[in-house]
This record gives structure tokens, C-alpha cells and sequence, in this order.
């Protein structure tokens, strides 16, 4: 944060600034990041990525991890 010059982040519940995050309250905001996947008997007909919001994506990008980690690997 201090590298993007920012004073805080809104990870709070009603996204207040958290000035200090923890680990707890990063990984909150992930909880509700879902795939699924369409089956027919054993096949893969279709799968549903998860659609990132701007602050988890945010995060991401503070924390150097790619937002592609969120994507289905080809060989589904």
C-alpha cells in the first residue's frame, strides 16, 4: 500500500478504510468467489467464472498475484 501511496483500503463491512489490513479481513473479501461448472454426465458443458470485483481486484494487484490465478486452467 505504502508503494501505491495509499493511506488505507476500503476492506471494512460498508467499505470503510482499513488503514492496516490484516490476513483475516484480505481473505473476507474472497469468500464469496465462486466457479462452477455445467456438468452433462462427465463432460464440462460450460463453466462460470468467477467475475472479480474491483476492490478484490485491487487487492490482487497489491498483493503481486495475477488475476488470471481466478481463471479456469484450458484442460477443464
Amino acid at each position: 500500500m505504502k508503494a501505491e501511496s495509499l493511506a488505507a483500503i476500503p476492506l471494512y463491512p460498508e467499505l470503510r478504510n482499513c488503514p492496516a489490513p490484516s490476513a483475516p479481513r484480505i481473505l473476507e473479501i474472497f469468500t464469496s468467489v465462486q466457479r462452477h461448472r455445467l456438468m452433462r454426465g462427465d463432460d464440462v458443458v460450460q463453466v462460470f467464472e468467477p467475475q472479480l470485483t474491483p476492490l478484490q481486484l485491487k487487492v490482487l494487484d497489491l498483493l503481486h498475484v495475477p488475476a488470471v490465478a481466478y481463471a479456469s486452467v484450458a484442460a477443464l
